[in-house]
């Protein structure tokens, strides 16, 4: 599987992108037919490879480009959880810099002789800059905002036409007593996937007994959408069908 992927991601950018899922659950259906399984084992094989890759990237396997999809870095250190307010990481990373919060910039240019930038604010304030990063969100940035003159290269504007990004939810719920210890987190295996896959015991940092459950794609927007009650009978009914016991 991994050779097939590395092959697809070799091609020249102009030869089509197919999708990960495209070619890794293929990839997989031939290993696993190539094993002594029985299908619940084969839906357990599929449930990890798609919570492994879609938990990680908040997109569903057919939605993500094989060549692009796949970051090419690893950060050093753990991976570790923040529990505290992000105030004092801010004001650190803040000192000795002039911050300007709630002004909403509408536009920036290209000063004529530069190399500067006039950035205009909604409330009429110009401010010039040698040069400036811009960390708008994504959906943003398609509306037009702020206004960019000269405007995106090609490049660019192609790239903010076709990314997008991946919809992701996760979900708390508490419970009276930690039925699924000593488990730190487990999977739900389904065909189709659950609404929730992926289940990840919180209950050290809540003080009470509680799991978090991701969804993504439109499991994620039915979260989002959906009422307290709604969601606490869905996971009920899927922790009860998978028979999450101690």
């Amino acid at each position: 599987m991994a050779a097939a992927a590395d092959a697809a991601r070799a091609q020249p950018a102009a030869t089509p992108d197919p999708s990960y899922g495209s070619v890794a659950l293929h990839e997989l259906a031939a290993v696993v037919a190539e094993l002594d399984v029985g299908m619940v084992e084969q839906r357990i094989v599929r449930t990890w490879l798609r919570g492994e890759i879609e938990s990680l990237y908040a997109a569903p396997l057919h939605d993500l480009s094989l060549r692009h999809g796949s970051e090419a870095y690893e950060l050093d250190g753990d991976d570790l959880l923040i529990t505290t307010p992000l105030d004092a990481v801010l004001e650190q990373l803040a000192d000795g810099l002039d911050v300007r919060p709630g002004q909403r910039v509408v536009s920036i240019e290209a000063v004529a002789g530069g190399p500067l930038w006039r950035v205009r604010t909604e409330a009429g304030d110009e401010l010039l800059a040698a040069a400036v990063i811009v960390t708008v969100p994504l959906g943003v940035l398609r509306q037009g905002r702020p206004r960019v003159d000269p405007p995106w290269p090609p490049a660019v504007a192609h790239a903010l036409a076709h990314l997008d990004s991946g919809p992701v939810a996760k979900v708390f719920f508490s419970f009276d007593e930690a039925f699924w210890a000593p488990h730190p987190l487990f999977w739900l295996a389904d065909d189709p996937p659950p609404t929730f896959g992926l289940w990840v015991d919180v209950s050290a940092l809540t003080g009470s007994p509680t799991l978090c459950a991701f969804a993504v794609g439109d499991d994620a927007r039915w979260a989002e959408a959906a009422s307290d009650d709604e969601r606490c009978r869905r996971a009920d009914e899927l922790l009860r069908a998978g028979r999450v016991r101690s």
